[in-house]
């Protein structure tokens, strides 16, 4: 994690092991990571500094957006065979 306003890291949240993509919610309270290589995507509780929740995929995830209404939703997005 940074600290936008200094530049500088604030914290490093172990378990993503190959991030490719990230996307903030819409109120800023969690970090949704892809993890390319890995078949997961991961969540970040912002307030915490902190892993949260660690999602299975089939696929390697490269992509990954967040529903702007209700940040309810993360869609992700994995290269075709």
């Amino acid at each position: 994690m940074t600290d936008t306003a200094s530049l500088t890291t604030i914290a490093t949240i172990p378990g993503f092991n190959g991030p490719v993509g990230v996307a903030i919610t819409s109120g800023g309270a969690a970090v949704c990571v892809t993890n390319a290589g890995f078949g997961r995507a991961g969540v970040t509780d912002t307030a915490r500094n902190a892993a949260g929740a660690t999602i299975p995929v089939d696929a390697d995830p490269i992509g990954v957006a967040v529903s702007h209404a209700s940040s309810t939703y993360a869609h992700l997005t994995a290269p075709t065979a």
